[in-house]
């Protein structure tokens, strides 16, 4: 009876070693690599710029006395006609405005064949359209919870594929530079996740 009770005690000590080994070797932390994993499989994302689906164009400006809501009319209704020469927009369905001593012209703005294929959404008084996509760069770091079961993740993205309307929405003054960005990331029994 000795000999099976060193048995059993035997078999119990191995079974215990080889669950700690292997509980030892699926290490809690989250690598980089696993992060890289997990983040990249977000990207590419469209970046989207809006316009306005009516635009005024006054037509009486060497009657009106400067002011900040004309002066902006104004730098957008040429911002618009730059488009408009570009053939990415075009102005249809003129309508004659009045109000106290400014007159214009309303137009509805449309999308051209040249740019319908980055037209991403319209709401409410806005087309949403496509001026470049964000790309996933590199892990810059990443910041393990005492507990080991959250992260927080630094990584760069980049803006790439810019499309005709980056240069009027503004997005083409961040080419080539890296973006900072951070994700959070959670412990699940099943492994890790980005966090909510």
């Amino acid at each position: 009876m000795g000999s099976g009770r060193c048995h059993l005690i035997a078999v119990a000590v191995g079974l215990l070693i080889v669950l700690l080994t292997l509980g030892c070797s699926q290490s809690k932390e989250l690598t980089r690599e696993k992060a890289k994993e997990l983040i990249s499989n977000k990207y590419p994302q469209v970046v989207i710029g809006s316009l306005k689906k009516e635009i005024l164009i006054l037509t009486n400006l060497h009657e009106i006395q400067p002011h900040p809501w004309v002066n902006s009319t104004i730098a957008e209704a040429n911002l618009y006609k730059k488009m408009v020469d570009e053939k990415l927009l075009e102005f249809v369905n003129p309508r004659n405005y009045a109000l106290f001593n400014m007159r214009g012209i309303t137009y509805t703005v449309q999308l051209t064949p040249k740019s319908k294929n980055l037209l991403v959404n319209q709401d409410g008084n806005n087309i949403n359209v496509k001026i470049a996509e964000i790309t996933f760069s590199e892990i810059t770091g990443v910041v393990n919870d005492p507990s080991r079961r959250a992260a927080m993740v630094e990584y760069n993205v980049e803006e790439i594929n810019y499309t005709p309307f980056a240069k009027y929405l503004g997005s083409q003054e961040r080419k080539g530079q890296k973006m900072k960005r951070q994700e959070h990331l959670v412990l699940y029994d099943d492994g890790w996740r980005i966090g909510y």
